[in-house]
C-alpha cells in the first residue's frame, strides 16, 4: 500500500484543511487550526502516516511522526554537568 502522508494547511477564507499528499481533494475543514490538528493526528495514527503542517506562507512548520513519539518520549529536564536544559536531537 502506498503511504500518503497528511498535510493541514490554511485556506485563503481563513479556514484551516487537511489533505493528503498529492490529493486533488480535501479531506475535511475546520474553523481553527487546533481542531483540524486534532482531526488530523488521530487520521494519521489510525493509518500509519506521518503530518506535515505548513503556515500561511506554504512553508512546512512541523512535522508530527507517530514513530518519533511512540521511540522517544521526552520530558524536559535538567542536565547535571551543566545545569542547562536538555532535549534529544
Amino acid at each position: 500500500m502506498l503511504k500518503n502522508d497528511l498535510r493541514v494547511f490554511p485556506k485563503a477564507n481563513g479556514t484551516w484543511a487537511m489533505q493528503r499528499d498529492g490529493a486533488s481533494r480535501v479531506l475535511s475543514t475546520h474553523r481553527t487550526k487546533r481542531a483540524a490538528l486534532e482531526a488530523a493526528r488521530l487520521r494519521a495514527s489510525r493509518d500509519g502516516v506521518d503530518l506535515s503542517i505548513q503556515n500561511r506562507r506554504g512553508l512546512v512548520t512541523d512535522c508530527d511522526t507517530d514513530l518519533l513519539d511512540e521511540l522517544v518520549r521526552w520530558h524536559p529536564a535538567d542536565d547535571l554537568v551543566t545545569r542547562l536544559r536538555s532535549r534529544p536531537c
